[in-house]
């Protein structure tokens, strides 16, 4: 089973869509300088889940198996490169609204709870994003 020829200037459109998408709720938060009524759980659980898929479209962008057209071309085209893009913007973006969840103060003035979300983002990170990385610059290990 092949990867399906979408065109690029459809995912090029979505990739503009998702960052259009995060607008609305980033302008809300610094206007009202406040980020009330965000769970910053929720927020964490998306971020580690873009970041998840970041690392697996990466993975499979380095590592370009030869033998396999199912999650990129091989080779890789200039559509594979623009999916890569918008994994990365969309976790550049949770990334943000993660930030800016803590930064503002919300209903609950509860410090403990954004220090464990932070804590558990930087656990996370160790085992997802670093392997990868490791693996761009020291290929087969």
């Amino acid at each position: 089973m092949g990867v399906y020829n979408v065109p690029d200037w459809i995912r090029i459109v979505l990739l503009v869509s998702s960052v259009l998408s995060f607008v609305p709720q980033l302008h809300r938060i610094f206007t009202r300088k406040t980020s009330s009524g965000i769970s910053t759980c929720y927020v964490l659980f998306n971020l580690i889940s873009t970041t998840e898929q970041f690392t697996l479209a990466f993975f499979c962008i380095v590592n370009n198996f030869d033998d396999s057209d199912f999650f990129v071309h091989s080779p890789v085209n200039a559509g594979d490169w623009i999916n890569w893009a918008q994994m990365a913007v969309l976790g550049l973006l949770w990334l943000s609204l993660f930030f800016v969840c803590l930064y503002f103060p919300s209903d609950r003035r509860d410090l403990s709870r954004k220090l464990s979300a932070i804590g558990a983002y930087i656990a996370f990170l160790p085992i997802s994003v670093v392997p990868v990385f490791a693996d761009v610059i020291e290929p087969g290990t």
